[in-house]
């Protein structure tokens, strides 16, 4: 039953999301991939900051907008991570991926009680402290793949 919620919740949340995304398309200055949403108190801060000026507080809010993405980016060749298989993984995505269908022992190799590869990865390539944070205490793949997914989710819907 309360499956069944969480379902028709995450639904309603998606189709309001895909028709706020589609509205706003089709007004010229916006593009559904450029558009954040900000808590009030963030926009009066910004608002203070730049005394009104709309150029500023816009290009503020595209530097934001793109370091928030950049874990979602490629990260340069020299910062790939390379799976014992010889494998490289250039972006979150591609290691979400990779655990799909990652044996065992690929994973143990990576990942064990005194280290955690993907999460320094994480922590020093993509620079999200935070979910290399939680990650290190995760031991399978299962919990790994899950606890990025929470991340993205939580973060950026």
């Amino acid at each position: 039953m309360a499956r069944t919620s969480k379902k028709s919740k995450y639904k309603a949340k998606e189709a309001k999301v895909s028709k706020i995304k589609h509205e706003l398309s089709k007004l010229p200055e916006f593009k559904p991939s450029e558009v954040i949403i900000l808590p009030a108190d963030e926009i009066e801060k910004l608002d203070k900051k730049f005394d009104g000026n709309i150029k500023e507080i816009n290009k503020e809010l595209r530097k934001e907008i793109r370091k928030e993405l950049k874990i979602l980016k490629n990260v340069s060749p020299e910062q790939y991570f390379v799976l014992v298989t010889g494998t490289p993984l250039k972006n979150i995505k591609e290691l979400i991926d990779a655990l799909d269908y990652m044996d065992h022992w690929v994973f143990e190799h990576h990942v064990s009680h005194n280290r955690n590869d993907f999460a320094d990865w994480i922590k020093w390539s993509l620079q999200e402290e935070e979910l290399a944070d939680i990650l290190h205490e995760l031991r399978t793949i299962h919990e790994t793949q899950n606890a990025i997914l929470k991340y993205l989710v939580r973060r950026y819907l």
